[in-house]
């Protein structure tokens, strides 16, 4: 019999921390200039304003303003925090999923390629790379299995209260982490079913029972005034809808398969270990009920992917058991495909380019502290990316209240007075992008033609600023 020397233990201790740095650094140099989905601008938005409350995710926000704050003296603006916050949760996810493959009697290299699989699937690697919650909330998750692995080798109810507690604190993140406690007890009772399935429902229960009250609690605590208590269930609520086995093919492929990358179908080689099969069958279970959730919350599968946003620990525990149950070789041929598809599907995805107009827009925008009309969306995006701290309205959206209230040049022109109106109180500038400005005067809406033509030129005065070539015009009523 062999034991580690004092100086392999030493080198083995530093195996998680330089995994994390090496994904975490890889992660950073693939850092997205694109956003994902429609939350990370809100998002953005928000932290360059210090309006930390949010009424889902209670403490995504204010962990986002702590990563800013560090990362200030850097000269690291709101945007860059919000992509490195993503990077350094999931990065901590992988110390502390390393430490939870080491606690549960993995061999350094098994935890070692453990870890490795976790970190290159593509849903995994995705969100490190773009602003949005899961990156945050997987180093949470994590946390979890940690906890997990101590209650694995001694169990015992305080320690089955600490590993629910702990899933309540994810929820108040994500809510994908009520998920993430059905796992954790499926996982308890698959524990200590083939002895006792008395004990091992008892200790599920006492998983479920910690995460629910918790949970609550921290939700009470935490959630701003406007939010009610039920927030995360009654925004669940809103996407009732029937589901169709039509919906399941694209949500197992967009949300599991290609999400997970080969991980997804690895771990199903635990079930030919007897000691294994029940942990296999506690994923199956969890990995239905999350499918099932996606299928609810994604409106078209075929043609919405959340990259297994909702899955992400599941990966985690997926990762884990493909360790421990697939041999080597294959372990390393399902990190290199899965580095290789996260590669492939972060470049894929980050192709917004930020347009020299609306880069000279933000300029002008940020040192007139202005109050900005853009033409559209991606033009509003695009000040996010480069001065997130400027206002911004679209021109669509201000049309479009008009073809609501009316549709006629004087009921745009109300719009328009409400905004100038509410903009110069507050001490500011209203700014009208070029494009917008473009669009209102000469595109295909005769509406906004006519509003450009027989209210805005006749009473406003509208002086042209330029940078760089490119410029917009800076609005002021006449008289």
């Amino acid at each position: 019999m062999t034991t580690a020397t004092p100086q392999r233990r030493t080198a083995a201790a530093w195996d998680g921390p330089l995994l994390a740095l090496a994904f975490g650094l890889a992660w950073t140099a693939l850092g997205q200039s694109t956003f994902h989905a429609n939350d990370g601008p809100g998002f953005v938005y928000f932290l360059a304003r210090d309006q930390l409350a949010h009424w889902l995710h209670f403490l995504y926000l204010p962990l986002l303003g702590a990563c800013r704050d560090a990362l200030a003296p850097l000269g690291i603006g709101a945007y860059r925090a919000a992509v490195l916050a993503s990077t350094i949760g999931t990065a901590l996810a992988l110390l502390l999923v390393h430490a939870a493959a080491r606690h549960g009697g993995m061999s350094r290299s098994r935890a070692t390629l453990a870890t490795c699989a976790a970190a290159t699937c593509p849903g995994i690697s995705f969100f490190a790379t773009v602003v949005e919650v899961h990156g945050v909330f997987l180093a949470f998750a994590a946390l979890t299995l940690v906890a997990l692995a101590h209650w694995w080798r001694t169990p015992s109810l305080p320690r089955a209260t600490l590993v629910g507690a702990l899933s309540a604190v994810a929820v108040s993140v994500h809510a994908s982490g009520h998920l993430l406690a059905l796992l954790l007890a499926a996982l308890a009772v698959a524990r200590l079913a083939p002895t006792s399935w008395r004990r091992a429902t008892g200790h599920g229960a006492v998983v479920l029972a910690a995460h629910a009250v918790l949970a609550m609690g921290l939700a009470a605590w935490l959630r701003p005034p406007s939010a009610g208590l039920g927030s995360q269930a009654d925004f669940v609520a809103s996407f009732r809808r029937s589901l169709t086995l039509a919906d399941v093919p694209g949500t197992v492929w967009n949300e599991w398969l290609r999400a997970a990358g080969l991980v997804s179908v690895a771990w199903l080689t635990a079930a030919r270990s007897r000691a294994l099969r029940p942990v296999a069958a506690a994923l199956a279970v969890a990995l239905v009920a999350g499918l099932a959730i996606s299928t609810l919350l994604i409106v078209d599968p075929a043609l919405n992917s959340e990259r297994g946003a909702y899955l992400l620990p599941l990966m985690l525990v997926a990762a884990l058991l493909a360790a421990r149950s697939l041999p080597r070789a294959a372990l390393l041929v399902t990190v290199v495909t899965g580095a290789a598809l996260s590669w492939h599907d972060i470049r894929a995805h980050d192709t917004w380019a930020v347009t020299p107009a609306a880069r000279a827009l933000g300029t002008i925008a940020s040192e007139l502290d202005a109050y900005v009309i853009c033409i559209d969306n991606d033009e509003q995006r695009s000040l996010i990316l480069v001065a997130p701290a400027v206002d911004t309205a679209g021109a669509f959206a201000l049309t479009a209240q008009a073809y609501g209230a009316g549709a006629t040049p004087a009921v745009l022109a109300r719009v328009f007075d409400a905004l100038y109106d509410r903009v110069v109180a507050d001490g500011r500038i209203l700014l009208l992008s070029e494009r917008a400005l473009a669009l209102w005067e000469s595109g295909p809406d005769p509406l906004s033609n006519a509003f450009v033509r027989d209210q805005l030129r006749a009473r406003y005065l509208l002086t042209p600023v330029e940078r760089d070539t490119h410029g917009a015009w800076i609005v002021a009523r006449r008289g």
